[in-house]
């Protein structure tokens, strides 16, 4: 059975900024914005804080300088919500 999936919406600058913490990380990514879960904070490979200190915000230079792989990419997909 296919995962549902949440209409996304357009989400502002401000919007975005209020949520920069462990317990709330959103993240702009190439204009898409994900909620990344307190679990996936835990278990990114560098730890929460090299994410957490980038939430509320663009980070989409820091993303590809990481060079993620294609299954990181995949895996990311699954928290988008909304879109710049």
């Amino acid at each position: 059975m296919a995962e549902e999936t949440k209409p996304r919406r357009e989400i502002s600058e401000a919007e975005l900024a209020k949520h920069n913490t462990e317990d709330d990380c959103w993240l702009c990514l190439h204009d898409l914005i994900v909620q990344l879960p307190k679990d996936f904070l835990e278990e990114h490979p560098g730890g929460p804080d090299v994410i957490t200190c980038l939430g509320g915000k663009d980070a989409t230079n820091d993303y590809e300088d990481i060079s993620h792989s294609d299954s990181a990419r995949d895996w990311t997909n699954k928290y988008i919500i909304g879109y710049k």
